[in-house]
């Protein structure tokens, strides 16, 4: 039986903690209606709605294709210019009727993304 977590957990919890960091220093201080912060891959673009910045659909590992189906993630496959994050990512590989039950999202073999709120709509 396979288990669950080790490396690949640590990874997604790594990396989940950066984006928290980066979003949090470099998007604080500009209360605009877009938002562009660095993340390991390159820059992202997210949105602000009712105080809510947004980022859907960050990529935080290579896709697990190919030589890396079965294997430890690996670092995301980094991007030149800005990536617009305003919509989330596809959802991961599963079976149809799963998909279907969820109301028809999606699912592809590159669905390792990740999304983040954060809300800036109050002073500290």
């Amino acid at each position: 039986m396979r288990k669950f977590g080790g490396r690949r957990a640590t990874v997604r919890a790594s990396l989940l903690a950066a984006l928290n960091i980066t979003v949090a220093i470099f998007c604080y201080p500009a209360l605009s209606q877009i938002y562009t912060v660095q993340v390991t891959g390159g820059e992202i673009q997210g949105a602000v709605k009712n105080g809510v910045a947004s980022f859907k659909g960050v990529p935080f590992a290579a896709p697990p294709i190919g030589e890396l189906r079965w294997r430890p993630p690996q670092p995301v496959n980094p991007w030149s210019g800005v990536r617009k994050a305003e919509d989330f990512g596809p959802a991961p590989m599963q079976n149809r009727g799963a998909s279907l039950h969820m109301g028809g999202v999606e699912s592809r073999e590159r669905g390792l993304s990740l999304s983040q709120r954060m809300d800036i709509g109050h002073e500290r």
